[in-house]
């Protein structure tokens, strides 16, 4: 740490005893005294880093996030430190100098490395379907083994120069909470779904410039895919649905469609799953719809029903024949493609989805745009 920020102390020891002093011409006294002939360039070093904190307009704290990272220390920077350490070896030939400028180089390919190993765990966060349904197994081979090389790049880096207390090494919290092979893609997926704001079909259909051509006009009911986390039964009997939910005319009359919680299963509190409610009927969706063609929803939480769930996302479907409630889970997790083009509208909240707490009241509009007589064959159920 002293060897990447000592000039910060400096400066910072300097001030404290004297605060009107110039600022610059006492770095400039640090880099003469601890660069030598090479201080030209070594200030060329110190100030491009700087120049890359402000450009990138972060407000960076302690526990920077991943994503900023990678923006402040970008190829064209880092490029251009490289430069500048050639430049400063080149003119410098004392012994105890030239260290220190190893010294730096090292810091450098820590940062290399470091910056090279999260910039591959976002690119595979970023090739998700759904930032809330982020799988480190993943399904992108290429992308995986690139993360594997430059992760294992970083940690032998470490491993071979965390003797010279440049960086920290092994044994403290930022090593253990950062420098984590798992932890790294979970801070991707954190810091790249934080910056998400959901999606619905018209978005959907704008940014992958589909038109509906054909609109399914046959449909006389529609099946409601809920899709959450900790659908489960109440807490005194385990026959008592936990949520229930609504669609709200234009005049605010609530109509109810259906309830929320796998009855009996011990389970629904540790995984992610779809509750179909079934048979919607058409009348009422054509009777909800507003100027805009977004219909309301609105799900609920009674008081004395168990305690918290988590809504991720809502999807208008057709009936569909020999449909349940495992098999439409792992269409949403494996195949949302296929269930954004099969519904007639859809709304998918952003990272970490709605918490829907006891006596929590959640509304959310879905443009329903319709869908496509034909859409592609359901993809066929996989059980892993």
């Amino acid at each position: 740490d002293p060897w990447v920020n000592g000039h910060i102390y400096y400066l910072a020891c300097k001030l404290l005893w004297n605060p009107g002093a110039d600022s610059d011409k006492i770095l400039d006294d640090f880099y003469k005294n601890m660069y030598g002939s090479a201080a030209d360039d070594m200030k060329k070093y110190y100030d491009n880093y700087e120049k890359a904190f402000i450009d990138s307009a972060e407000h960076v704290a302690n526990q920077t996030p991943l994503q900023q990272i990678g923006t402040i220390f970008t190829p064209a920077v880092m490029k251009k430190a490289e430069k500048h350490l050639a430049d400063a070896r080149k003119k410098q030939q004392d012994n105890f100098i030239m260290d220190r400028i190893e010294k730096q180089e090292i810091a450098y390919g820590y940062i290399l490395r470091l910056v090279q190993a999260i910039q591959s765990a976002m690119e595979i966060i970023a090739n998700s379907d759904q930032f809330w349904l982020f799988d480190p197994a993943g399904n992108n081979p290429k992308l995986h083994d690139k993360y594997n090389v430059c992760f294992s790049e970083l940690a032998s880096y470490i491993d071979k120069y965390q003797s010279e207390n440049i960086f920290y090494g092994t044994g403290n919290n930022y090593h253990t909470k950062m420098i984590n092979k798992t932890n790294m893609l979970n801070y991707a997926e954190s810091d790249l779904a934080k910056a998400s704001k959901g999606l619905d079909k018209k978005e959907y259909l704008a940014s992958t410039k589909q038109t509906i051509t054909k609109p399914d006009t046959t449909t006389e009911s529609f099946d409601i895919w809920m899709y959450g986390n900790d659908w489960d039964s109440g807490e005194n009997d385990g026959q008592t649905y936990e949520h229930f939910v609504y669609i709200i005319d234009p005049a605010g009359k609530r109509i109810e469609i259906g309830a929320l919680g796998n009855l009996g299963d011990a389970n629904a509190d540790k995984v992610n799953r779809i509750n179909i409610i079934s048979n919607v009927s058409k009348n009422i969706i054509k009777a909800c719809l507003d100027k805009n063609k977004d219909i309301k929803f609105l799900i609920t939480n009674p008081s004395g029903a168990w305690t918290m769930s988590t809504f991720f996302a809502a999807y208008i479907m057709p009936p569909i024949n020999k449909i349940n409630n495992d098999y439409a889970t792992w269409l949403v997790q494996k195949k949302v493609d296929w269930v954004r083009q099969a519904s007639f509208g859809f709304r998918e909240l952003s990272y970490q989805g709605e918490m829907l707490g006891e006596n929590k009241e959640y509304e959310f509009l879905i443009p329903v745009t319709g869908r496509e007589t034909a859409v592609p064959a359901m993809p066929v159920f996989f059980k892993e």
